[in-house]
C-alpha cells in the first residue's frame, strides 16, 4: 500500500549554519560515562568496551558464555567496573568496582526497559545507536523491539521489519507552490551524507536544504534544515512530499482523505496503533 503525504516546510523549522564532520565508517571502541546528552554524532560509530578478566569470570559463574559478559555500554555509570549479568532485570543493571572484592556496588535503573530477551532467553541490552551494515550506505539499529534502518542508496528509512514495516522519508520531493500551481524542485539527493551513532546527516539534499535523520529508540526524527534565506520562493510555500509505504498487515488511520492535519497513525489488522508519524 502506498500513501502520499505533504508536509509544509517552513523557514521557522531551522536556520542552521553548522556542518557535521567528515564521514568515518570504522567503529571506535569507547565507553562513555553516565547518561550525558552531548552533540549528536553523525560522523563515527562507537563500539562497547569489552574486557573479560579472571575477576569478571569468577563473579559471573554460569554466565561465562553470555554474549555481553565483560561489556560496558555507552551509558555505563562507572569506570573500571564490570556488570553482574545474573542480577540483570528488565529495567536494571548491577556493577561491581574492579578490585574491591564486591564491596563497591552500583546499580543503574531506568523507567523504561533497558533489556530485551533474545531467542536463547538471555537478557540483552537495548541499543538505539546506529551501526553500518555490510551493504555500503545502509545503517541499522536492530537491537531493540522496533528496529530502525536508514538506506541512503535507496533514499528511504524504515521502522520494524517483515510484515510490520513502515517505509518513510521515501523518495522525498521538494515542491514549490505558488498561486495554487506546483513546481517540483526534484527529489532529495542522499549522496552527500555522513553517518554515526545518532543517525545520518545529508548535506544539500536540495540546494541550501539539509536533512537530519536522528535515530531515537524505535524512531527516527527528521529535520529539514534551511541554511540560508530562499528569496526565489518567497511568494509561495515549500512542501516536502513523502511517499509512505506499509506492509500488507498494516494500514493508515487516514485513508480516502485528500487533506488532513495532525498525527498520522499506522494500524495493525486489529485496528491498534503500531506507529505514529507526528505532525
Amino acid at each position: 500500500m502506498k500513501f502520499y503525504i505533504k508536509a509544509v516546510l517552513l523557514i521557522l523549522f531551522y536556520l542552521c549554519f553548522s556542518q557535521p564532520g567528515v564521514d568515518a565508517q570504522q567503529a571506535t571502541v569507547q565507553a562513555k560515562n553516565m547518561l550525558n546528552a552531548g552533540p549528536a554524532n553523525y560522523a563515527s560509530f562507537t563500539a562497547p568496551l569489552k574486557n573479560v578478566t579472571d575477576e569478571v569470570l569468577l563473579n559471573n559463574k554460569g554466565y561465562e558464555n553470555h554474549p555481553e559478559i565483560g561489556t560496558l555500554f555507552a551509558e555505563t555509570p562507572c569506570d573500571n567496573c564490570y556488570e553482574l549479568i545474573a542480577n540483570r532485570t528488565e529495567k536494571s543493571k548491577t556493577f561491581i568496582k574492579a578490585g574491591t572484592n564486591g564491596r563497591d556496588i552500583m546499580q543503574q535503573t531506568s523507567s523504561m526497559p533497558m533489556h530485551y530477551k533474545d531467542a536463547d532467553g538471555n537478557y540483552k541490552t537495548i541499543r538505539a545507536q546506529l551501526q553500518p551494515t555490510n551493504i555500503k550506505g545502509t545503517y541499522t539499529a536492530n537491537e531493540q523491539e522496533t528496529p530502525v534502518a536508514i538506506n541512503t542508496p535507496g533514499a528511504f528509512t524504515t521502522l520494524g521489519k517483515d510484515s510490520k514495516q513502515l517505509t518513510f522519508n521515501n523518495q522525498l520531493e521538494l515542491v514549490y507552490v505558488k498561486a495554487g500551481i506546483e513546481h517540483n524542485l526534484g527529489r532529495a539527493n542522499w549522496d552527500q551524507h555522513t553517518a554515526g551513532d545518532d543517525g545520518v546527516f545529508i548535506s544539500n539534499a536540495w540546494p541550501e536544504v539539509d536533512i537530519e535523520l536522528k535515530v531515537i529508540r524505535g524512531a527516527i526524527k527528521t529535520n529539514f534544515i534551511i541554511n540560508h534565506s530562499l528569496p526565489a520562493y518567497a511568494d509561495g510555500i515549500l512542501i516536502v512530499r513523502d511517499h509512505l509505504h506499509v506492509s500488507k498487515e498494516l494500514s493508515f488511520n487516514k485513508t480516502g482523505e485528500q487533506h488532513f492535519s495532525g498525527n498520522l497513525e499506522v494500524m495493525n489488522a486489529d485496528g491498534e496503533p503500531v506507529y505514529n508519524l507526528s505532525a
